[in-house]
């Protein structure tokens, strides 16, 4: 379905970039110049197809409208990227509560008391509360 979709995308003139990670070499990324130089893009993993995803909603959070990018060649877990989280206020840190690394995230339209609560308790933050 992957392959399907990639396919799709690149018919459909999707705008892509290259994305590497720290362990791609040069040799790789040479490679891949080659295979879309060559009409071979269906072959090179490291395409990301942006996409926009209308009135999305991660979990019980509203995102909205956001333009994300899509690696059809992936085949671990789903990264949730900076194009997503540049728009919250994220904590990442161990907690005081439980003693273990702990994430706490909001988007930052929809920050609360509630939220500004849990940050004061789990991280010991003190905080002007404006909410």
């Amino acid at each position: 379905m992957a392959l399907e979709l990639k396919q799709q995308a690149l018919r459909n003139g999707v705008r892509y970039v290259r994305s590497y990670g720290i362990s791609d070499t040069s040799e790789t990324r040479e490679k891949d110049s080659w295979l879309i130089k060559n009409d071979k893009a269906i072959d090179c993993k490291a395409l990301k197809f942006y996409h926009l995803v209308e009135d999305w909603e991660l979990s019980q959070f509203h995102i909205g409208n956001a333009i994300i990018g899509i690696n059809y060649d992936r085949t671990s877990n789903i990264l949730l990227g900076m194009d997503i989280l540049k728009d919250w206020d994220i904590h990442i840190g161990k907690s005081a509560v439980t003693g273990v690394i702990t994430f706490l995230g909001c988007p930052k339209n929809e920050i609360n008391p509630g939220y500004i609560q849990a940050l004061e308790e789990e991280f010991l933050l003190y905080t002007k509360k404006a909410c």
